[in-house]
């Protein structure tokens, strides 16, 4: 993961791989019920990395496809790399 500056986004995503973790396993399980539990990768970066790519996938199986960074921005409000809180939970994403 790069960024424009050519500093690393992983940092970033790192310190904040379990809110990412929790926000796309719900998102992942609203957008598609039958989905089954995910295999841990053995890291929670890892993890939220894995469930970000299936909770992406099964948006475009509903919605069409659209590139996975644009819906992991939209799903998490603009922030996945941000310094603020994640939508979640009693949290709406930016909306406009």
């Amino acid at each position: 993961m790069g960024s424009q500056s050519g500093r690393s986004a992983a940092p970033q995503f790192t310190g904040r791989a379990e809110s990412v973790r929790v926000l796309f396993t719900g998102l992942l399980h609203a957008l598609d019920v039958t989905v089954a539990a995910t295999t841990p990768t053995g890291s929670v970066f890892g993890d939220a990395l894995d469930v970000r790519g299936l909770a992406a996938a099964a948006a475009a199986r509903l919605f069409g496809p659209r590139p996975a960074w644009e819906f992991a921005a939209a799903a998490s409000g603009g922030l996945l790399l941000g310094c603020g809180v994640l939508p979640g939970p009693g949290r709406a994403a930016h909306t406009s």
